[in-house]
């Protein structure tokens, strides 16, 4: 896909859409990999460790490295870079992933509900990039919101009705990882809003170069996968409810300190405090959230739980960045730019009330204290459909 986004142009766009499609197949089933090859217990919370301190700071890695090479060889090669490493990742899956046992019976596959959610969530994310250029309550906007909608509501009423539902609607009888992909949600847009819109500031407010943008957020990334790469200890000793609370409190306090930002800021003196803290914040939070979505599943729907955990990030990033725009474009110059990070710390302050009000201490420490065991309670082998809500 990386070939034709280069030399096709044309194709440009069909060719982002199956390189989506192909990221929307891998990370979940990486993540659901993981829950199945380990049982809960404290190595499951180290191999959630790794897995979230790595895929925590990919997107800054992004950044850097599209930084280097849109300054170096051109643009064209952040596309063709992939090549090289798709093909590395494919012989190692090959190699070393067991394939998996067959299933019993014929799979059933429901096209319905996959048509309405992903006709739905699309609508969505359009609606907000839409609103940003043609404001709020256009017509244009209010129709693309209202047939988004429709189509949410249709894929709720197929679940309800479908012998083999995509999502079965008993899942929302399971808190912590409702909860916990809500709080994805919000963090995940909370902290790739703040990438995106710090880059903007970076090179269209303060002068720096693609290179030198990409660079500053070298702060980001260390502080991140530090922070990503000790959570899952942490979380056993301090529990993930004051672990994520942690986190998203430096995360909204280094978009409140970036408020503040004057027209001649230095990159040591303003930008470099909120950037680590940032890095810190987030890499707290998203193996916490992994780990307390995956916990209290069963094998047989870790896939389910992980394509939940994937998904809802994927559409949290983009509706985080693609709400923001819409404020930044209201204001203008620094101003702007002031008013859209105190819509980040709103979204990251949500994502505190999230996990405060959503998260039980009792059903928390019960979900941790069996992934930190070596011999787990039946927890374990309990299903979505049969967690209850309280």
């Amino acid at each position: 896909m990386s070939i034709r986004c280069d030399f096709v142009r044309r194709w440009g766009r069909t060719a982002r859409a199956l390189q989506g499609l192909g990221g929307a197949l891998t990370a979940p089933a990486a993540l659901s990999l993981l829950a199945v090859t380990f049982p809960e217990g404290k190595h499951r919370i180290r191999a959630l460790g790794i897995f979230g301190a790595v895929g925590g700071v990919a997107g800054t890695v992004g950044v850097v490295a599209g930084g280097l090479i849109a300054d170096g060889p051109g643009w064209r090669w952040a596309f063709l870079i992939n090549i090289p490493v798709g093909l590395l990742l494919i012989t190692l899956a090959a190699i070393h992933v067991v394939a998996d046992r067959p299933r019993e019976g014929p799979a059933r596959l429901d096209v319905a509900g996959a048509t309405t959610v992903t006709g739905g969530l699309l609508m969505s994310v359009y609606a907000l990039h839409h609103a940003a250029t043609h404001g709020w309550l256009a017509v244009s906007t209010l129709g693309w919101f209202l047939t988004a909608a429709g189509l949410l509501v249709a894929f709720v009423r197929i679940e309800a009705r479908s012998p083999a539902p995509l999502v079965p609607l008993a899942t929302v009888r399971h808190r912590p990882l409702v909860t916990a992909n809500l709080t994805n949600f919000l963090a995940f847009g909370a902290f790739f809003a703040f990438i995106f819109l710090g880059s903007l500031l970076m090179q269209q407010q303060l002068g720096y170069t693609p290179s030198q943008a990409g660079l500053a957020w070298l702060a980001t990334t260390t502080t991140e996968f530090a922070a990503a790469a000790t959570a899952g200890r942490l979380a056993t000793r301090l529990g993930i409810r004051p672990l994520l609370i942690t986190g998203l409190s430096l995360l909204a306090t280094g978009m409140l300190w970036l408020t503040q930002l004057p027209a001649d800021a230095s990159y040591t003196t303003h930008l470099l405090p909120a950037f680590l803290l940032a890095g810190l914040g987030f890499g707290l939070c998203v193996p916490s959230l992994q780990i307390v979505a995956l916990s209290g599943v069963s094998a047989s729907e870790s896939g389910l739980a992980s394509g939940l955990v994937e998904t809802v990030r994927e559409i949290g990033a983009a509706a985080g960045v693609a709400a923001v725009s819409t404020v930044l474009v209201s204001g203008t110059g620094l101003p702007g730019f002031h008013t859209a990070f105190t819509a980040i710390a709103v979204l990251a302050i949500a994502g505190m009330i999230t996990t405060a009000m959503g998260f039980r201490r009792a059903e928390l420490e019960q979900l941790v204290s069996a992934d930190s065991a070596d011999n787990p309670p039946t927890v374990a082998d309990s299903t979505l459909s049969r967690t209850p809500t309280a």
